[in-house]
């Protein structure tokens, strides 16, 4: 009992000093702050300002919601999630693996998991920063209003998981120079099918497909958590939200070793 007590100690103490470690190596870079909190300001304030009008032509007339900025502002939200979150984390471990932090973890004697847990955790960290400040942002200028927090928090956070998940597998088979590109032939489809600009109904019958994206239904999530626009199947979503982050965590993961060891 006490060895076991004692692994888990080390282990703790292992994510802990990875963690800190990530978090100093981004505070130390001005440009990277600057660019991670100023331009989801930029990009909700463009929305903010261009869309908070009454309910535009193409929306659903049952949706409510009083201006297209209020149905919209989840969709930036997610947009910060999805490409901040998977190109963040990707460029991350390309660097450890760059400087070999990924080989010396797989032969010390650090858990794997502590390396990896940690590099979810610290992503986890800085990505809500990015949310939080573009959901003040909008609640201030804006009038957003948010209808439960506990669920949009919950939501937010299932995003990054799988969004840290989805950049830790791509970083695991490609380079500094294919990682760009494969992440971006993955992210731009989710990014015009999610239904961030419009609602998924007026996809007609593809809608029926393109509901059960990942990002689809997190947006589905963070819509309802936000304005009240509650899904038909909202926990057959959510219950898939929540199964799909933790696989993220896990399959990502195991390739991420795999690949190490070849």
């Amino acid at each position: 009992m006490m060895e076991r007590t004692n692994n888990f100690l080390v282990w703790l103490k292992g994510v802990w000093n990875f963690i800190l470690m990530d978090l100093l190596e981004f505070l130390r870079s001005p440009a990277q702050i600057i660019g991670t909190l100023m331009a989801p300001i930029i990009m909700i304030t463009s929305f903010g300002i261009g869309t908070s009008i009454p309910t535009s032509v193409g929306m659903n007339p049952g949706l409510n919601v009083n201006s297209y900025f209020e149905f919209v502002a989840p969709g930036i939200m997610l947009i910060g999630i999805m490409f901040g979150t998977t190109m963040g984390i990707g460029n991350s471990i390309l660097l450890d693996k760059r400087k070999r932090i990924t080989e010396d973890v797989i032969t010390s004697s650090m858990p794997y998991s502590a390396f990896i847990i940690s590099r979810y955790l610290s992503m986890l960290l800085k990505s809500l920063l990015q949310f939080l400040v573009i959901l003040i942002t909008a609640m201030l200028f804006f009038k957003l209003r948010v209808e439960n927090i506990a669920m949009l928090l919950v939501a937010a956070s299932a995003a990054v998981i799988f969004f840290t998940g989805v950049g830790v597998w791509l970083a695991a088979f490609t380079d500094e120079i294919t990682f760009a590109g494969l992440s971006n032939l993955l992210l731009i489809p989710l990014f015009y099918f999610s239904g961030i600009f419009f609602p998924i109904e007026n996809f007609g019958a593809l809608g029926n497909v393109v509901q059960y994206l990942p990002s689809s239904m997190q947006l589905s999530i963070l819509r309802y958590s936000i304005i009240g626009i509650r899904p038909d199947n909202l926990l057959l979503v959510f219950t898939l939200t929540i199964l799909l982050s933790i696989l993220m965590i896990v399959l990502p993961g195991h390739a991420l070793k795999s690949s190490i060891k070849k």
